[in-house]
């Protein structure tokens, strides 16, 4: 197009960048911008914004921070685009700043500016103030009655230790769906409440067929709580399920690493071994593990071996291994 001429208008260049991705591709996206340096488009904010998000997808904050900043107008969809960025990149009090920049600049925030608020709220410890300001004014706006608010305001809850405030916003919900239930699942599960999450499961069977990541937060409840025998039932379950049994490698790591904090290695290798696709990073580690608390040298090298053999690309197994070695050296020594 460029050979020809023609000058690529606002709408091309936003669906070009869109195929950007990766790290490596940063290069070719600066080269892109700087054929429009100096000129209208740069500072247009449709394009801005695809910039800004290009940046992102492939690995350069400060790039993505620049532009941003040289935007002529900066609207909610523009800030969206930074404060995800942030998001990505752990950079919670910079996303939180932008946040308040919206309402300084007279905008109000659309559901994404919320999602991606309660994001940032669930990957790094914040002031519980903060999320009940957040949660405050999904309410205000009525984005609460949105399925996926009510899930993020729930999973924020969650993390941040509150589950009765998780609770009284599941249950305010009339209309509750699958993905609603899995929240609430899993934020009991993850504060150490595996029996309610067990008891909140069967509620949902009641009425739903639950997808892989029900499941899969069912499992992490189980493994948290030393439920071994509702692990093993529900790992059942879901196999019998022929429309999920194609994709149970995270769920097989679960219920490896349930078996392991219980001491059961021999369980847990046996149920690596017959794993019906090639295991996740996830399920080797999960039992390493297990091999270093008990600690179990043999079964360590067994599985890291197995590990080497099928050419995992982690560092992950060499590590642990390395630690087990580690602490069966200081065993000895200590004898």
């Amino acid at each position: 197009m460029a050979m020809e001429g023609m000058c690529p208008d606002r709408f091309i260049l936003v669906g070009v960048l869109d195929a950007f991705e990766k790290e490596q591709e940063l290069e070719e996206g600066r080269r892109l911008h700087a054929c429009i340096r100096g000129t209208e488009l740069e500072t247009d904010t449709v394009v801005g914004t695809a910039f800004v998000n290009m940046y992102s997808k492939c690995g350069s904050l400060h790039d993505a921070e620049i532009l941003f900043d040289k935007l002529f107008e900066q609207d909610v969809v523009s800030f969206n685009a930074m404060i995800a960025t942030f998001d990505l990149f752990g950079k919670t009090k910079d996303a939180f700043q932008l946040f308040n920049q919206i309402y300084q600049q007279a905008l109000l925030p659309e559901k994404v500016t919320f999602l991606n608020m309660l994001l940032a709220c669930t990957t790094e410890k914040v002031d519980l103030y903060v999320g009940k300001r957040l949660h405050a004014l999904c309410v205000f706006s009525e984005f609460i009655n949105e399925s996926s608010v009510g899930t993020a305001v729930i999973s924020m809850y969650g993390k941040c230790g509150k589950v009765d405030d998780a609770r009284r916003v599941f249950d305010n919900f009339l209309d509750v769906n699958t993905v609603l239930w899995t929240s609430i699942i899993a934020a009991h599960a993850f504060n150490g409440q595996g029996k309610e999450s067990v008891f909140l499961f069967g509620l949902m069977r009641q009425k739903f067929v639950p997808d892989e990541i029900a499941f899969l937060s069912i499992l992490a409840a189980c493994s948290h709580a030393g439920l071994i025998d509702e692990g093993n039932y529900f790992l059942q379950c879901m196999k019998n399920e022929t429309s999920l049994s194609s994709s149970l490698v995270g769920h097989y790591g679960c219920m490896i690493d349930l078996l392991g904090r219980a001491g059961q290695l021999d369980e847990a290798e046996a149920l690596l071994e017959n794993i019906p696709q090639d295991p996740s990073v996830g399920s080797y580690t999960a039992l390493l593990g297990a091999c270093r608390y008990r600690p179990d040298v043999a079964c360590a090298e067994r599985t890291a071996n197995r590990a080497f053999s099928v050419g995992l690309k982690s560092s992950s197994p060499y590590v642990m291994l390395s630690n087990i070695y580690a602490t069966e050296c200081k065993l000895n020594i200590a004898e």
